[in-house]
């Protein structure tokens, strides 16, 4: 693989933070943290939110693997699209090399319900290999900072192992069909949201997690927030099988079921990869939102009656043809649409029922086309007399629905998950920009990527005005990334951002800096998509655990008209939906009745003053009151003690529980604090970081020799060691990823010098960028790790390691000027699978050789 020069589009790791000055807001007294300031509409609205996140919150549900959540982001992301750029065509990743899937899960469940409207009842469904777990449901918010509350529990239950089912011989769907272990009946004073069940042994050795969504069909809300269970599930590969080759044994599913665990991150699937940082944000700053799902746009049509805008943030990859109809439905009635990804509305599904129990919309039918002839589909539904829900892409015949009649762009193309490039500011004047000191052709480091879209020539929409044209460059890389914005005829805005490190930036994590501009720009969005006020934002510093002072602030509003856009595009749609649309019989889908009924529409003119006096105080444990009911349900008769159906009833309670006492007396809406929850270097007290020794010593200063191999040469003698030699695939050592190749140049002077066999070790190396370096066959326990590594090229680099997926970090390292070399380390890992993994993230690195020593 040929190498590049890496000056001029090197992934940048560091983000000169650009200041930007607020408006002074009358009133306001001083504080240590900044805000977005905005106001509601000019009759009060309730907002659940603000009083849901001013409860007392905790962190301890979080999983000993969260970081490894956050740094890996979506690992399944990565891989899919590693996997499609070897393939001459993404139908799925078809050309990669299927994994091998290994159910590392003690406990796991799924819930029969992708959402549950308060006042009824889910239930889960939970396998377990130990003797008996802890059940916790929690939601998900801000919490300052903590990001869950605490909501009930359930504690001893006995557990029973119900085992994998096999993959369905024709389909390939795995379907878990467990008996229902525990039934919630949701308390009508749940607030909407996100809601995680924790899952852990009664010893709390490990954590699982079961995701889901509780709605409030009756709340109007200024945004209606999608979570897109359909793309979680499209890429889960429980059981062996998702809908793409690169992680299903023997090819992908083309049906895959929503009653079976998530794979991914302990069970809560792409939630913290994907819609995490979205959600964090809007609750921090107090936005009036409420939740729902892809089943929930599937079958529900009224979705958006007392709601403004609707909002997706994560790669909302999978729809129906209903959830297309619903959707261009909305904007018709004028509601508002806002895409904070790319790739969205791509692939064509159908939801059937469960073949075994019978449940509707419990299975995802995607099909796609055959990776050997991209023309070609095994979907029955072609030769039926419906073949407009053929599960192709919707751009394609016969379904012929491109997905630009609604976003305005169309997918374009993927590069190497991490894999970032600048968003180049177009239409600068535009007021997605007011307050962001952007100008034109101005950039914002690292938001472009790993997918992105462009205007397409046709099918076009009208009053379109391009928001950024960003170069997507370098070799083998020569494309333009495209976001946009245009206004319906009914008057609906339509945003895509065409990008999925939107929310990243939002929040900021260990290798996307937050960026106040990103915030700025998702605030103006969502002020003139709620009728209310153009906030302004400015830089947040570093959240700390002291009680925030007491704010009183006066908004004054008053609006005016939205200038009008300069479209870049002013063509009217050249596509004519087929004919066919109208013709559908209801037997063919029949999830849904589709009876659109729009809600009132209403022209507001308004002027707000907001009062808001908070004084928030904090405390890590909180005192429930609610009393949610928890339904016991036993199934199997070879569970011991549970032959009956038992309920109960109990308020859940903590040890050590504080009280909080919370005195706000708001109108409108308050100053919420817009700070985030992690820095760009986030603390692990679990991961070791030494100071790298300078020169090998034939003493290990941590356990046992194990073995050591030379990258990218012969065997070798190391400090009075025999190192293994890995050229020609040797010593079970492989390489994947973005980029890996060997470089050599026994030319530089290496500082410090070292003897002969040492620098010629060094001076050969595995040049890295995003890629991982595996080593198989190594037996499962405790090691330390050692990593040599040098730098060959001129301009200086710096980089992030990261073992076994997290387990241990080197952040941000950077080897030096030329010539320079360390043997970095230890670094204390655990091998459940035999075998060792060592990510490079960031600059390009060069890794020369690697030690293990048994602990």
């Amino acid at each position: 693989m040929p190498l590049f020069h890496r000056t001029g589009w090197r992934l940048i790791t560091a983000l000169a933070i650009v200041l930007i000055l607020g408006i002074v807001i009358a009133s306001r007294t001083s504080s240590s943290t900044a805000s977005i300031n905005h106001a509601v509409s000019a009759a009060p609205r309730s907002n659940p939110i603000i009083e849901e996140n001013s409860k007392p919150g905790t962190d301890k549900w979080k999983s000993k693997n969260f970081d490894a959540y956050l740094q890996n982001l979506s690992d399944q992301e990565r891989l899919e699209h590693a996997a499609a750029n070897r393939s001459a065509s993404d139908q799925g990743g078809g050309n990669a090399a299927p994994a091998a899937w290994v159910d590392a899960q003690q406990i796991k469940g799924y819930a029969n319900k992708q959402s549950v409207n308060i006042g009824e009842t889910i239930t889960f469904h939970v396998s377990a290999s130990v003797p008996a777990y802890n059940l916790t449901v929690i939601r998900m918010g801000w919490y300052d900072g903590n990001g869950g509350r605490w909501m009930a529990e359930q504690d001893n239950i006995p557990g029973t192992d119900y085992g994998i089912p096999a993959p369905d011989p024709v389909t390939g769907m795995v379907e878990a069909n467990w008996p229902a272990a525990y039934s919630l009946t949701v308390p009508s004073d749940w607030v909407s949201g996100v809601y995680m069940v924790w899952l852990t042994p009664t010893d709390y050795s490990s954590t699982s997690y079961i995701i889901f969504v509780v709605r409030d069909d009756s709340q109007v809300a200024d945004i209606l927030y999608q979570i897109p269970f359909n793309t979680y599930q499209a890429y889960n590969e429980w059981g062996g099988k998702s809908l793409y080759d690169y992680n299903s044994e023997g090819g992908r599913a083309y049906k895959v079921s929503f009653n079976r665990p998530y794979a991914q991150n302990d069970g809560s699937g792409l939630w913290y990869g994907g819609d995490y940082d979205m959600v964090r944000w809007l609750e921090m700053n107090g936005y009036n939102v409420t939740y729902a799902t892809s089943e929930d746009l599937q079958t529900n049509p009224n979705l958006m009656n007392g709601r403004q805008m609707f909002m997706t943030n994560f790669h909302d990859e999978y729809y129906s043809w209903h959830m297309y109809d619903n959707l261009m439905s909305f904007r018709n009635a004028g509601k508002n649409l806002a895409f904070f990804a790319s790739n969205n509305i791509y692939w064509q599904v159908r939801f059937e029922a469960s073949p075994i129990t019978g449940q509707a919309d419990r299975t995802l039918v995607c099909y796609k086309k055959q990776t050997d002839d991209p023309n070609s589909t095994l979907d029955p539904m072609l030769t039926s007399d419906t073949p407009q829900y053929t599960t192709v892409l919707f751009r394609d015949a016969p379904v012929s629905r491109p997905e630009s009649l609604i976003l305005g762009t169309l997918f374009e193309n993927a590069v190497g998950y991490g894999i970032a490039f600048d968003w180049v500011v177009k239409n600068a004047d535009h007021w997605i920009y007011q307050g962001t000191g952007l100008n034109e052709n101005d950039a914002i480091a690292k938001l472009v990527g790993y997918e992105w879209d462009r205007l397409p020539s046709a099918p076009t929409v009208p009053n379109q005005t391009m928001l950024a044209q960003s170069p997507v460059q370098g070799p083998p890389y020569n494309w333009v990334q495209e976001s946009s914005i245009y206004t319906a005829p009914s008057g609906a805005l339509v945003f895509t951002a065409s990008t999925n490190y939107w929310a990243y930036e939002l929040m900021g994590n260990w290798f996307w800096p937050m960026d106040t501009r990103v915030r700025q720009m998702t605030a103006n969005l969502i002020a003139h998509m709620t009728n209310s006020t153009v906030p302004t934002s400015t830089p947040s510093p570093t959240p700390t655990n002291t009680e925030m002072p007491v704010e009183t602030e006066t908004v004054a509003y008053t609006p005016t008209d939205v200038p009008s856009e300069t479209p870049t595009n002013t063509v009217q749609p050249s596509y004519t939906p087929s004919s066919t649309t109208t013709s559908v019989p209801a037997s063919a889908v029949p999830s849904s009745t589709l009876t659109y009924t729009p809600s009132r529409t209403s022209t507001m003119t308004r002027t707000n003053t907001a009062t808001v006096t908070r004084t928030p105080s904090r405390t890590n444990t909180p005192t429930r009151t609610n009393t949610p009911t928890i339904t016991r349900t036993a199934s199997r008769t070879n569970t011991p003690t549970r032959t009956n159906t038992a309920t109960v009833t109990r308020t859940p309670s903590q040890t050590n529980t504080a009280t909080r006492t919370n005195t706000a007396t708001r109108t409108n809406t308050p100053t919420i604090t817009n700070t985030p929850s992690r820095t760009n270097t986030p603390t692990r007290t679990n991961t070791p970081t030494r100071t790298p020794s300078p020169a090998p010593t034939s003493t290990p200063s941590v356990g046992t020799f194990y073995r050591a191999v030379n990258l990218s040469g012969p065997a070798v003698t190391v400090g009075g060691r025999t190192w293994e030699g890995s050229t020609a695939g040797q010593s079970n050592v492989s390489f994947s990823g973005v980029l890996w190749s060997t470089v050599c140049n026994q030319s530089v002077t290496l500082i410090p010098s070292t003897d002969s066999s040492t620098a010629q070790m060094i001076r050969c190396a595995y040049l890295m960028w995003y890629s991982t370096l595996t080593m198989s066959s190594i037996p499962n326990g405790n090691y330390n790790v050692y990593v040599w590594v040098w730098e060959q090229d001129t301009s200086t680099s710096t980089y992030t390691l990261s073992f076994q997926g997290g387990q241990a970090l080197q952040l941000n390292y950077s080897p030096g000027s030329r010539g320079h070399w360390q043997r970095l380390g230890p670094y204390a890992i655990t091998v459940t699978n035999g075998k060792i993994t060592a990510n490079v993230s960031g600059d390009p690195a060069y890794i020369s050789g690697i030690e293990l020593y048994r602990r």
